[in-house]
């Protein structure tokens, strides 16, 4: 059985993506750039995939109270995470996120399963992302310092006892 310490890192995750693909529909809404679904049809389905797969983590085997207070402590623990990154944007925070995603599933904390919820949510968002031309060329600019960022940030959550 899983804990519910463990339940909140493993929700986390997906609600840190969803983050950064909310931030992008609020961002196309606001300035009128999203009038159609078309236009970015994989930001919809991916906000969907990814808050299911942090749902099923939180409710598996629970009733819908304990399941919003787990809720509430795995929005904590993601914006905790993204406080190291989270605040200069979306491709930024993006970018951290990969390369923390990319750490726990090499120290194998995390085991990302091909088409799961998140696997497919997260190929959605990266799909949108990268439909926008300039945006493969901004994230390799951002490489290094997200990869700096994310090490230091593993270490750190390790020491606070998250995914530890």
């Amino acid at each position: 059985m899983i804990s519910d310490r463990r339940r909140v890192e493993l929700a986390a995750i997906p609600l840190i993506f969803l983050k950064c693909a909310s931030r992008i529909l609020g961002h196309c809404i606001e300035t009128k750039l999203y009038e159609r679904e078309q236009d970015h049809p994989e930001l919809w389905p991916a906000c969907n995939l990814l808050g299911e797969a942090a749902a099923e983590m939180l409710l598996d085997g629970r009733t819908i109270k304990d399941g919003q207070k787990l809720l509430r402590r795995a929005q904590r623990t993601a914006y905790q995470i993204l406080a190291d990154k989270g605040n200069g944007g979306v491709l930024p925070a993006y970018r951290y996120a990969q390369h923390l995603l990319a750490g726990l599933l090499e120290a194998e904390k995390l085991v990302l399963y091909a088409g799961s919820k998140f696997d497919r949510g997260y190929d959605l968002l990266e799909t949108a992302i990268l439909s926008e031309p300039d945006n493969a060329a901004a994230l390799e600019n951002l490489d290094r310092s997200a990869a700096k960022a994310a090490r230091k940030a593993l270490v750190r959550l390790e020491g606070e006892g998250v995914f530890a």
